[in-house]
């Protein structure tokens, strides 16, 4: 009987959403562990344990302990034998690889860096942030050309590299802070991961739970601002 693989995160850590992205979609056995972020338990003495770097996601099999993403995604695929996810063919798997290391220094360092962390954490408008969205864009050029050509990043099936890179284009729809007009093919491709990824419509109402979650304490913030603003000074 397989191991239940124990799963720590938060639902809105874009790693962490595409590791639930594979275990809710395929058959493995998992258990999800919140680890609220917006509390900072992730540097907590019970989590650090757990993963010392004291960051998400980390996962728990048996006696191993695992973090980083990518590194959780491929030692799930290899263990599972997942083989549609992650190729075994030397070539498709080198290209899935490709995608989860560009996406670190390609992709991620701009979303999240420079528009989710900035916007959504700090409440800077967006307008103040034009360098942001063009690095943005730039890395966007690179996932838009490679779609032209396949139905997902590495042929016609999603991979792990579609899991790992969904979670930050789709989260800049989410928040309201691209709206990738000028990107059809990564449009259609997000299209096809909701039909063809099981787990992806529970995945993406998580994080519209969490982004309502901001706007209500944004506008009551601003209420508050407002009315304060508004009574008389003595």
């Amino acid at each position: 009987m397989a191991s239940t693989i124990q799963v720590y995160g938060h639902p809105l850590s874009q790693p962490v959403r595409s590791i639930n992205l594979f275990v809710t979609s395929t058959d493995i056995p998992f258990e999800f562990h919140m680890v609220d972020l917006m509390k900072a338990e992730q540097k907590s003495e019970a989590y650090l344990k757990v993963n010392p770097r004291g960051k998400v996601p980390a996962i728990v099999d048996g006696d191993f302990n695992l973090s980083e993403g990518a590194a959780i995604l491929v030692y799930l695929a290899n263990k599972f034998e997942k083989t549609t996810w992650y190729p075994s063919e030397l070539k498709a798997q080198a290209r899935v690889n490709e995608w989860m290391h560009w996406n670190h220094s390609g992709l991620r360092k701009f979303t999240s860096g420079g528009l989710m962390f900035p916007c959504a954490v700090q409440g800077k408008p967006l307008s103040e942030l034009a360098d942001a969205v063009a690095a943005v864009d730039a890395a966007l050029v690179s996932v838009e050309s490679a779609l032209a050509s396949s139905k997902f990043l590495v042929g016609e099936k999603p991979t792990l590299a579609d899991l790992f890179i969904v979670p930050e284009i789709d989260q800049l729809l989410l928040f309201s802070l691209h709206k990738l007009e000028q990107f059809p093919n990564i449009h259609r491709w997000l299209a096809d991961i909701a039909k063809e990824v099981s787990g992806y419509s529970a995945n993406v109402e998580q994080v519209k739970v969490i982004v309502a979650g901001f706007q209500a304490q944004r506008a009551a913030a601003a209420a508050a601002a407002a009315a304060a603003a508004a009574e008389p000074k003595a």
